[in-house]
């Protein structure tokens, strides 16, 4: 139940534990941060220690947390107890008392993060458990209730749409998401649940698949279906050389029917526009349909 993908601090991505770890080596960058006395050799042993714990991720992540334990810094040891928790969690480690043994701070609160995201839970005791992750509490939440709500609604049947709104509302205020996240949150949850189910189909997306979802969740549905659609490399193609419904029919792509979109998705240009930034980093030429 783990997701497919989570945002990641920049100071914590494995490239930049790699990137530490050649400054760490070089003399650089981290020198000096671990030393806990007047000389250099407390230092020295903690940048070690740091570096075997890199090295061991995430291949071992069990002898990369206990190679973190050596660090005596409490800042650099909290930097690669969190690195590590993710992998901890998969590994059958208990990254959350490793977490918590850390000392109060922003790595600490990092760490158990990582390490309840890494486990894929959900419901009232991870509710309670992120209120323990600080800054990262917001963060914490957002993810559970969108695991709850993907294991709730795996096969959203047609007809549905509407209930599982209604169900989304009531659940974030049981996680307690401010209600100016609730219509983003309702409206691209169920909208995603929609795509979900039309993934793999070949037909043409139309207001009809929204069953009896809202005219905004119709829209993030349409939007998720296109980055669905987006997947192809054909499609990024089509975003730098002019894309439209046509153009996506004629490489054997789904598409949709514009009159019948344009009456539900009120702009199309723009929804195809946020999708080829997203593929290709650029603003694609969006072209109407000739039908």
């Amino acid at each position: 139940m783990r997701e497919a993908s989570h945002p990641r601090p920049p100071s914590v991505g494995r490239g930049t534990a790699a990137a530490l770890g050649l400054l760490v080596a070089a003399g650089g960058g981290l020198a000096g941060c671990g030393a806990t006395g007047a000389g250099a050799e407390p230092g020295t042993e903690d940048r070690a220690a740091y570096l075997v714990s890199v090295r061991q991720q995430p291949r071992d992540p069990v002898a990369a947390a206990a190679a973190c334990t050596q660090i005596t810094d409490p800042d650099l040891r909290g930097e690669c107890t969190a690195l590590v928790a993710r992998d901890l969690v998969a590994a059958g480690g208990d990254a959350w008392a490793a977490c918590r043994g850390l000392q109060p701070g922003r790595w600490r609160d990092l760490c158990s993060f990582e390490a309840l995201d890494g486990a894929g839970d959900f419901g009232p005791e991870v509710i309670a458990a992120c209120a323990d992750t600080g800054d990262f509490r917001r963060r914490c939440l957002d993810h559970a209730l969108t695991r709850h709500a993907a294991r709730e609604w795996a096969h959203l049947a047609q007809g549905d749409e509407e209930a599982m709104e209604r169900w989304m509302r009531m659940k974030m205020d049981e996680y307690g998401i401010p209600a100016h996240k609730s219509d983003r949150m309702v409206y691209g949850l169920t909208g995603r649940a929609i795509a979900d189910r039309l993934h793999g189909a070949t037909a043409d997306f139309s207001p009809e698949a929204c069953g009896t979802a809202s005219a905004a969740t119709c829209r993030a549905a349409f939007s998720a279906f296109l980055r669905r659609v987006g997947e192809a490399p054909a499609f990024a193609t089509l975003c730098r050389q002019g894309i439209g419904p046509d153009q996506l029919r004629a490489a054997a792509l789904p598409a949709w029917e514009s009159a019948a979109v344009d009456d539900v998705v009120d702009d199309v240009p723009a929804v195809l526009g946020e999708v080829c930034r997203a593929r290709t980093g650029e603003d694609p030429r969006v072209l109407a349909s000739r039908g």
